[in-house]
């Protein structure tokens, strides 16, 4: 079945929503913590770069942990599905920063463009899908 890097895309961001959806204990993420972070990263992306953006959620995990989540859903997309930083050495131990930091010009504007182009399939999943307004798991 051929389909296009579009719905590549969707189904990547479909199945991460899902994950946070039925995500079990210890990291309890809350669907409007998850739908904050998901409207917010674009924006910040657009106007501070993805390195910027992705240092920033990643600067508060303890306190933010669906920041985390959230760029841990990016990073995949990027660097599993995407293939953007297929060229970077050490591909398995890449980290969101390292990979930032490591590539050149070319691949850092075709990574954020890539990961807007994510988003809008995440953060459309995640208004429809996330609906509860309180802690899962009480």
């Amino acid at each position: 079945m051929i389909q296009s890097r579009d719905q590549l895309r969707a189904k990547h961001a479909l199945e991460k929503i899902e994950l946070f959806q039925n995500q079990k204990k210890p990291i309890i993420l809350t669907d409007k913590d998850i739908k904050s972070a998901v409207s917010g990263l674009p924006a910040m992306i657009h106007m501070n770069g993805l390195g910027h953006a992705f240092a920033f959620y990643l600067s508060d995990i303890k306190n933010f942990p669906a920041r985390a989540a959230l760029v841990d859903a990016v990073f995949d997309w990027l660097k599993n599905h995407s293939g953007v930083f297929q060229s970077l050495e050490d591909l398995n131990s890449l980290t969101p920063l390292k990979a930032i930091t490591h590539s050149d010009l070319q691949t850092y504007q075709i990574a954020q463009q890539e990961a807007q182009a994510y988003l809008l399939w995440l953060k459309k999943f995640a208004r429809a899908l996330l609906t509860a307004n309180d802690d899962k798991g009480d």
